[in-house]
């Protein structure tokens, strides 16, 4: 009975080591049967269209590689991510850096960036109220929902309110457009509230030196203003991209987008 089952031991211990023998002989089978190169080939291919999509995504915002790597970068390990999500790339390295000549850097990009997003929707706007008009000549224009009810908006005794930084892209184009509707509508005001970190009366004053604000019209056409308190009531915290516009008619404040008032 002993010798049975020893032997019964060294059946199973020989069928066992076939069967793994077999098993490896598979698996280099199937490993021999893939192309190194196919492999090489697809990380290859992988890592181009990051660096390609990476590279397109920079130049969309008119940035370097580094740059925009830095600002994603910037988006992920640091407070950035929760200060700035809705701002765009370029305002976000402007606001990481310490360097006054880089910030102006980024200031540029960013205000050719909003440059060229102002001016299309004004050209969709006028092309936009053309087309209805011909369509329906005896129709008032429909406008588009984010903007129903903000043409022809500004009106006798109104005061339009501007939030902006003093170094804020766009915002001496914003002034300058509002001024005109200002001088146009009678008994009107530009109050200008300067928004930001450690704005002093002396930023302020070289702002509107800048501007070449008439001293006459100060404090009459135009106001000039510490903004803070008053933005953070009206945005309520919520992220909001400067210059930020509205409208005071009849004690109250409507926001309103730039476009439809240049």
């Amino acid at each position: 009975m002993k010798n049975k089952n020893s032997s019964s031991k060294k059946l199973f211990y020989i069928s066992f080591l076939a069967f793994n023998a077999f098993c490896t002989s598979v698996l280099a089978d199937q490993l021999q049967s893939i192309d190194p190169k196919l492999t090489q080939n697809t990380i290859i291919k992988s890592s181009s269209d990051q660096s390609n999509a990476l590279e397109s995504n920079a130049k969309m915002w008119g940035l370097t590689t580094n740059n925009f790597q830095h600002y994603l970068w910037l988006m992920k390990n640091s407070p950035s991510g929760n200060w700035y999500k809705n701002l765009d790339p370029p305002e976000v390295l402007a606001l990481n850096t310490t360097n006054p000549e880089k910030m102006m850097q980024y200031a540029e990009v960013q205000a050719r960036n909003m440059h060229s997003r102002v001016t299309q929707e004004l050209l969709f706007n006028k092309i936009y109220s053309q087309a209805y008009r011909n369509l329906y000549p005896d129709e008032k224009p429909i406008m588009p929902l984010n903007q129903a009810n903000q043409s022809d908006i500004l009106k006798a005794g109104d005061r339009v309110w501007l939030f902006l930084g003093v170094n804020t892209p766009l915002g001496s184009f914003a002034y300058k457009n509002l001024l005109k509707n200002i001088q146009s509508t009678p008994n009107t005001v530009l109050d200008i509230y300067f928004v930001g970190k450690n704005v002093t009366k002396k930023n302020i004053e070289q702002w509107a030196a800048d501007m070449s604000i008439p001293h006459q019209l100060v404090n009459k056409q135009i106001t000039l203003n510490f903004g803070n308190d008053r933005f953070s009531s009206l945005t309520k915290g919520k992220p909001v991209n400067l210059p930020f516009v509205g409208i005071v008619h009849n004690n109250r404040f409507q926001p309103i987008t730039l476009s439809s008032v240049l």
